[in-house]
C-alpha cells in the first residue's frame, strides 16, 4: 500500500485518485478437505494484474475462517488457527505447511476461537467464545493450563512483563501469561459493549482498545484509567 488515498467506485462511478480502476473482489469456494489447497502463482482475480498491485506469492484455501496468525520469528514459522480449532504450522521461508493439528474443539459445538497471542517461543495463549483461556505447548500442541473467564473473549495483545490484555463482550482482563493467572478485570466501555480490538504500543507504554460504543480508548499500560478517548 503506497499511502496514497484510494477511492473504490462501483460500476459507473467517477474516477479515483487510484486511476479510476474498479476493483472487484471475488470469493473462492470452500474446499471439501480441511487440508490447505495451494494455488501458487495464480491471482485471486480474473482480471489482468496492475503493476501497482502487490504480487500474490502464494495462496491457500484452508476451508474455514481464521482469526489467529502468530509468527515465531526465531523458528521462521507462522502458526494459524481457524475458529473451529484447526491449526497449521507454516514454513515462512518456503511458504508451505509443515504440520497440521487439531486443538480438540468439537466443530459442531458452536465454540469458536477468536483471539490469541504468542507467549515466548514455546507457548500459545488461545481464547474462545466460551471464555476459556488455554495455554498450548507449541511443540506438542497440548494444553498445559486452562481457565474460564466470564464472557466471550474477542481480542488479545501482549504488553510488557508477560502481561496479556484480553477484550471481551463487557470487560478488559489483564492476565499474566507467564504465571497463568488473572491479575484484574474492569468494565472498559460500558455495560455489555464489545471490546473488539486491542493493541499495545511499546514506545508509549499504551494499550488502545476499540468497542461497539464507537469509542477508541487509550490506556496506560499500568493503569485502569484511560489516558485519552
Amino acid at each position: 500500500f503506497s499511502g496514497e488515498e484510494l477511492e473504490i467506485q462501483g460500476k459507473g462511478g467517477k474516477g479515483s485518485k487510484g486511476g479510476g480502476k474498479n476493483l472487484t473482489v471475488t470469493s473462492t469456494k470452500k474446499s471439501r478437505s480441511n487440508s490447505p489447497r495451494e494455488t501458487r502463482g495464480r491471482s485471486s482475480t480474473s482480471s489482468k494484474q496492475s503493476i501497482n498491485e502487490p504480487t500474490v506469492l502464494n495462496s491457500f484455501n484452508i476451508g474455514d475462517r481464521t482469526y489467529m496468525m502468530i509468527p515465531f520469528p526465531l523458528r521462521k514459522e507462522i502458526v494459524t488457527i481457524t475458529e473451529k480449532g484447526q491449526c497449521f504450522v507454516w514454513d515462512s521461508e518456503n511458504l508451505k505447511v509443515i504440520s497440521e493439528h487439531r486443538l480438540g474443539y468439537d466443530a459442531n459445538s458452536g465454540r469458536m476461537i477468536k483471539a490469541g497471542v504468542r507467549c515466548g517461543e514455546c507457548s500459545i495463549l488461545v481464547c474462545d467464545t466460551e471464555g476459556f483461556v488455554q495455554m498450548w505447548d507449541r511443540d506438542t500442541m497440548s494444553i498445559s493450563h486452562s481457565m474460564q473467564l466470564p464472557g466471550v473473549i474477542l481480542c488479545a495483545c501482549n504488553a510488557n512483563d508477560g502481561v496479556v490484555w484480553l477484550g471481551s463482550v463487557e470487560y478488559i482482563f489483564r492476565f499474566n501469561g507467564d504465571g497463568f493467572r488473572l491479575l484484574d478485570k474492569w468494565e472498559a466501555h460500558g455495560s455489555r459493549k464489545n471490546v473488539n480490538q486491542c493493541i499495545f504500543l511499546e514506545k508509549y507504554k499504551q494499550v488502545w482498545t476499540a468497542s461497539d460504543d464507537g469509542y477508541i480508548k487509550v490506556w496506560s499500560e499500568k493503569e485502569r484509567l484511560p489516558v485519552a478517548q
